[in-house]
């Protein structure tokens, strides 16, 4: 297979990965504060890396050994993706807020530590969703008037590297276990020529 061809393939694979299951990987993606296009485009971009060196890798190795390595590779990125995604769907429970409170259209970021004013409110309302309380200080616009910024930047990048270390885990390991399963092996050795070059 040429390089061109391999780039091709590595493109479309990565495309249907994300876009697979009605693009799930895109909507798992964090809130727009926390810029969901650019934790997906960098997503997109680490998972077509990630597929590049995986071919690399299997062009040259020996089909029994390097089976069992992806296969065994890939167990360990199962579970770094079942952990990661656990992880992350908390940091989304825990770090984001649906607005309005009645009903939801829009997932928005918090912070982790409340200003002095948001928590005088907490003291007086403990119970209060955090969507209430947004509302009692004027709406998301208004959100560095409850949580510091730079608590809802912090909230927000760990929402970023906690989406790309799932979808990382998930790519790398399908990725291996294609290798493991379908191609370890099926590539020509150092000194054998590829009949898509020839």
């Amino acid at each position: 297979m040429t390089s061109k061809a391999v780039i091709l393939t590595a493109v479309q694979v990565v495309g249907v990965l994300f876009a697979a299951f009605g693009g799930f990987l895109a909507e798992l993606a964090p809130p727009g504060e926390a810029d969901a296009r650019f934790a997906t485009g960098v997503g997109s971009l680490l998972t077509l890396c990630l597929l590049l060196g995986v071919k690399a890798v299997t062009r040259t190795a020996p089909a029994p050994r390097a089976r069992r390595a992806w296969l065994a590779v890939s167990a360990v990125l199962f579970v770094g993706a079942a952990v990661s995604v656990l992880v992350y769907k908390a940091d989304l429970e825990r770090l984001t807020y649906g607005y309005p409170p009645e009903a939801p259209t829009a997932v928005h970021v918090a912070g982790t530590e409340r200003t002095p004013p948001a928590l005088d409110r907490a003291a007086s309302h403990p119970h209060e969703p955090t969507a209430h309380t947004v509302a009692a200080f004027g709406g998301p616009t208004a959100s560095e008037l409850i949580w510091t910024p730079a608590s809802i930047d912090a909230a927000a990048r760990r929402l970023i590297v906690g989406y790309l270390a799932f979808v990382l885990c998930l790519a790398g390991t399908v990725f291996c276990l294609v290798e493991g399963a379908l191609g370890a092996g099926a590539h020509p050795g150092p000194d054998e020529p590829d009949a898509a070059d020839s």
